[in-house]
């Protein structure tokens, strides 16, 4: 009996883990080429740390006005002065938050001018 009570507590705890409650240990980073840019004027992302884990087979970036293109680099140009915050997003949400990563080698704060 007892051996039987052991292995349903067992059985439990293995299927009551939840895939999105794990948190990957990477060291994913991103390298941006400027913080600072004139309206238009391009700037690039790529990545600088380890390759996504496969459980996120969306890897995106969030150029905080509105755009978002597909992997982990890329180049944009902003329309509009303001401050932006770039951010790597895994399967849509914000690396940082589903990684064991740092949310300054993930999220950029971009400043356009006139």
């Amino acid at each position: 009996m007892r051996t039987l009570t052991l292995i349903l507590i067992c059985t439990i705890a293995l299927f009551s883990c939840k895939k999105s409650n794990r948190r990957a240990t990477v060291d994913l980073c991103l390298s941006v080429s400027k913080t600072t840019v004139a309206i238009d004027e391009s700037i690039s992302v790529s990545s600088c740390g380890d390759t996504p884990p496969s459980d996120y087979v969306d890897a995106d970036i969030d150029w905080g006005d509105g755009t978002i293109t597909s992997g982990i680099s890329g180049a944009h140009s902003f329309s509009e002065v303001g401050e932006y915050t770039i951010r790597l997003l895994l399967n849509g949400d914000p690396a940082d938050e589903v990684t064991d990563t740092s949310s300054d080698k993930v999220r950029f704060y971009v400043t356009v001018e006139e």
